[in-house]
């Protein structure tokens, strides 16, 4: 099993430094806006055009400490600190596994992911620092609901459809995560008061939703959105539409009340199902989101190994094959346009809940 840690660790770190190499523009908009936080600025600026920063108030809070060090030496911390966050996670999401190649399998799901991963490293994002923060979040959920609750708090100031993972703390009675949520919230917003006072606060909030109104519409189509309103958007209507809007609608309400029977039946793998929505139906998913489906996918990876399991791991090896430094940036570009990730993602997240329930049968 060491040897497959070994090879994980090997491997996150060979993506990591190979992204060293590229400039993303992602991170330098998360440095650019703890920056402008931290001295009174607003982070949300018209100049910056069609890559704003488009996280609440709440989240360039947190950010802050970022802009404490130079952007070259803070975005490698970044990327290592991402690095180490998804190996954390590989280990919270196996260690309820009987089987002795938790390391392997591990192993396999970053290999699978390759394409993802990536696209995470090289654009700087925090998806991988959030799913840490989800995956902590239910790690800690039953021995310590203050770490609990606050991690999925912070991780809702980035990225509000995590709200999602909050319904089955309420119907769970889960009180103490969930008052934890509420007070992590109650500080950040009474910090952020603190530093620009009330009436400018509310007015970031403002100008964040400003944003998000302005800047959503129009990249709904953008061939790196690969969630469900993208999929609509190539193979059903054009956004805008009221045959699009009750297409999204209706796929959205089938898939979160078939995962919240999943969820019934098999808490994890409902889980797991649910934190892979939160990307899949966020109006703008892009492929590094995408990530989510790494819980999805390790549970295909041991045992009992049905028919469908290996279709879908054969399918993420195949989808693996497109990545841009294997096919090039046009090919890949089709590839985005095509929602190729889109699609083998959600097959994958649909088997492991077919395959749970099989199992239980």
């Amino acid at each position: 099993m060491r040897s497959g840690w070994a090879a994980s660790i090997a491997l996150v770190l060979l993506v990591g430094c190979l992204a060293t190499r590229k400039v993303g523009f992602d991170f330098h908009v998360f440095y650019q806006a703890s920056a402008r936080f931290r001295t009174g600025e607003s982070p949300y600026q018209k100049a910056d055009g069609g890559m704003p920063f488009k996280y609440s108030p709440s989240a360039a809070l947190v950010l802050v400490p970022l802009s404490l060090i130079n952007e070259p030496t803070c975005r490698k911390a970044w990327i290592l600190i991402s690095g180490t966050t998804l190996l954390a996670c590989l280990w919270i999401w196996t260690k309820r596994q009987p089987h002795s190649q938790r390391g392997w399998a591990a192993f396999a799901a970053l290999v699978l992911t390759w394409p993802l991963l990536a696209q995470e490293f090289f654009l700087g994002q925090c998806d991988l620092v959030l799913l840490g923060l989800v995956a902590f979040s239910e790690y800690f959920l039953l021995s310590v609901p203050l770490i609990s609750g606050a991690a999925l708090a912070i991780a809702c100031f980035f990225k509000p459809p995590f709200l999602l993972l909050t319904l089955p703390l309420l119907l769970s009675r889960r009180w103490g995560a969930i008052a934890s949520g509420v007070f992590t919230t109650l500080v950040f917003t009474a910090a952020g008061i603190v530093h620009v006072g009330y009436q400018r606060y509310w007015e970031l909030y403002v100008e964040w939703r400003e944003i998000l109104d302005v800047t959503t519409p129009p990249l709904l189509c953008a061939a790196d959105n690969q969630s469900l309103w993208g999929i609509a958007c190539t193979y059903w209507a054009p956004p805008g539409t009221a045959r699009y809007l009750v297409g999204v609608g209706a796929a959205m309400a089938i898939l979160l009340i078939y995962g919240w029977r999943v969820h019934l039946k098999q808490k994890e793998i409902g889980t797991g199902f649910g934190l892979y929505l939160t990307s899949f139906l966020s109006p703008l998913g892009w492929v590094a989101n995408l990530l989510s489906v790494i819980p999805s996918l390790l549970s295909l990876m041991f045992p009992p190994f049905t028919r469908g399991a290996i279709a879908a791991l054969l399918l993420s090896a195949g989808t693996t094959l497109l990545g841009y430094d294997i096919v090039g940036a046009e090919t890949f570009h089709r590839v985005l346009a095509g929602r190729v990730f889109a699609f083998s993602t959600l097959t994958v997240a649909l088997v492991a809940t077919f395959r749970s329930s099989s199992i239980r049968r």
